[in-house]
């Protein structure tokens, strides 16, 4: 199953070497903790980059199940970036709880 997800998402060739995933959870998070803007998460990819030394623009793979989490994820994130998400995982349900991200 996982083989047929990663062909999918990243197509035949599998996953890029310049691959970089985050879980970004929103929607219930914000009832048990404050929610991580996504500015921060900017931030932690650029210094893990800067650690691993990735010349190249990354492609994210964004987990979530939010989709305003992705879709702020994607407006803030730098052109050069290749954003890919695996849509089946979102929910389309009501709104579990307010957005209210912290920077």
């Amino acid at each position: 199953e996982a083989k047929r997800w990663n062909a999918k998402i990243f197509g035949p060739r599998g996953a890029p070497t310049n691959l970089i995933t985050v879980h970004l959870r929103w929607s219930d998070k914000g009832q048990e903790a404050s929610l991580i803007g996504i500015p921060p998460v900017i931030e932690a990819i650029r210094s893990l980059m800067a650690k691993h030394k990735m010349y190249d623009n990354p492609t994210v793979f964004l987990m979530t199940e939010d989709m305003a989490a992705f879709e702020a994820f994607k407006e803030a994130a730098p052109r050069e970036w290749t954003v890919a998400i695996h849509l089946e995982a979102i929910y389309h349900g009501p709104p579990l709880s307010p957005l209210q991200a912290i920077d």
